[in-house]
């Protein structure tokens, strides 16, 4: 049962790690845009859609980190009995 769990861990770390990648590329990407063009509307828009997309990150990182306590509570229980 720890083995699973702690695999279970470990999936969840490697999804956190591709979403900070994801950011970090997007955060990139829209820095070159910016450097390149110097629309404020677009600037907007281009800020708009980073701030959207981190949002869309944070919540899907908070739900894998109430996933895994949650998972984790479990185990603990389980393991008390």
């Amino acid at each position: 049962m720890f083995a699973e769990m702690k695999a279970h861990v470990n999936i969840l770390k490697r999804k956190i790690v591709e979403l900070e990648n994801q950011t970090q590329e997007q955060l990139a990407r829209l820095n070159t845009e910016l450097s390149r063009n110097h629309n404020p509307g677009l600037i907007q828009r281009w800020h708009d859609e980073a701030l959207q997309g981190e949002v869309k990150h944070s919540t899907r990182l908070d739900a894998i980190e109430k996933d895994a306590k949650e998972k984790a509570t479990c185990f603990i229980h389980i393991e008390l009995r």
